[in-house]
């Protein structure tokens, strides 16, 4: 195999797992999100996990956070709490870091 081809190859692989990382990260976040939102508005453990998994379920299905953030003030709304859209988008953010700090920690495990 070439240089040129071996180094096409080692982009090709790390552009995967970045892509990889990210959706895992996106899914986590959006886990951990609606675990937040669920201890926001009351709900018990199993109802919230439920609705975490529904919010990865809108980030699988509609890429981005508006759609969370929509869900979630709705949600909010329904529940009569009331959170500024800044800080549910600062929350998604803060899980964001959260979340690939947990993916990285998991990999790190497994590669022992």
């Amino acid at each position: 195999m070439s240089s040129l081809e071996d180094r096409q190859n080692a982009f090709e692989n790390k552009y995967k797992h970045d892509e990889e990382l990210k959706f895992r990260v996106n899914a986590r976040r959006a886990k951990l999100f609606g675990l937040w939102v669920g201890e926001q508005i009351g709900l018990p453990v199993d109802e919230a996990y439920a609705l975490g998994k529904s919010m990865v379920q809108i980030q699988l299905e509609k890429q981005g956070t508006s759609h969370l953030i929509d869900e979630t003030e709705s949600l909010l709304q329904k529940a009569g709490k009331s959170l500024t859209r800044h800080t549910l988008e600062t929350q998604l953010e803060n899980l964001g870091s959260k979340a690939k700090d947990q993916i990285m920690q998991e990999g790190e495990k497994k590669a022992t």
